[in-house]
């Protein structure tokens, strides 16, 4: 005969699995009932700022029609100023009066921000900025540039509110810069700040580094709002990647060109052989006489503390 204890053992194991299994389900069908619009806003805020580089489109465009939580997650302050922490981790300028936004509108303004190509006054004046000779000046203006050599810093200049520019460690100190907006460059027009000339150089056009700082550069300079990488430490900076070119400002650098050639013409006479000028001017650039040149053409620049 079967032993009744046994079945009664068996009988009660199957109705505690079955009590077992009623319970998994309604702890499932429990948590199933726990949407994602329940879960807390700093929570949410969390997911949405870990989406990547789309994380603004996917939180206005997506996450705001889902629900009423995720549209009021993807407008919260916590959101956008994580948002805002993360853009700006590796910028090098962003506006006070932009960052004194609210967090969304800060992301925005920034980033459109991060576009302009001219510079207000207040902007000139307040950088410090780092100088250096392009290649296309000359071997001369290289060789006297101290970035050009090993591990070198850019010379530091600042433009006043009164026009001067100074400079610290500067090629030469005897130099005498003056600046001024123009409306106009190699045929281009743009907004007041887009275009500076000092003295009658080829002007210096405005355009942004990646790290939102400003460049200033003509075919035979470059200035940089921040301080300048050394030499190959930043591909962006480097010559050969620099947009503005010999050839394309050539009508403003052949007018300052043929400025300087007739002041040589006056200061060596006219009985100076022609073929025998580029030899003179070479001795004269070699010379210690070569600050009257510079007097004569830049126009001696004042240095800063």
């Amino acid at each position: 005969m079967p032993d009744v204890g046994e079945a009664e053992g068996r009988l009660q194991g199957s109705h505690d699995d079955t009590e077992r299994a009623a319970a998994g389900r309604a702890a499932t069908a429990a948590h199933a009932q726990v949407s994602w619009a329940q879960l807390p806003e700093e929570v949410l805020v969390q997911v949405f700022a870990a989406c990547g580089p789309d994380v603004e489109a996917f939180a206005l465009r997506t996450a705001a029609l889902v629900c009423k939580a995720w549209h009021a997650a993807s407008r919260s302050n916590l959101l956008w100023k994580e948002l805002c922490a993360k853009l700006w981790s590796d910028k090098v300028y962003i506006k006070d009066a932009i960052r004194g936004r609210p967090p969304m509108d800060a992301y925005r303004e920034s980033l459109a921000d991060s576009k302009r190509e001219y510079l207000e006054l207040d902007e000139l004046v307040g950088f410090e900025w780092s100088f250096r000779f392009k290649a296309a000046a000359g071997e001369h203006w290289v060789e006297t540039d101290p970035w050009w050599q090993e591990d070198g810093e850019a010379v530091r200049v600042k433009f006043g509110r009164d026009g001067r520019v100074m400079g610290r460690g500067q090629v030469h100190v005897t130099q005498q810069f003056r600046w001024r907006f123009v409306e106009s460059s190699c045929g281009m027009v743009r907004r007041k700040g887009s275009f500076i000339r000092v003295n009658e150089f080829p002007c210096y056009i405005v355009s942004r580094h990646p790290n939102w700082g400003f460049i200033l550069q003509s075919c035979w300079v470059l200035h940089t709002s921040f301080p300048m990488p050394h030499r190959g430490t930043d591909a962006f900076l480097e010559d050969e990647n620099l947009t503005v070119t010999v050839e394309q400002q050539k009508d403003e650098a052949n007018e300052y060109n043929a400025r300087v050639t007739r002041y040589f013409f006056n200061f060596f006479g006219e009985g100076v052989d022609p073929e025998d000028r580029a030899g003179l001017v070479e001795q004269f650039l070699d010379s210690e006489e070569e600050d009257i040149l510079n007097d004569f053409v830049q126009g001696s620049s004042d240095e800063y503390d």
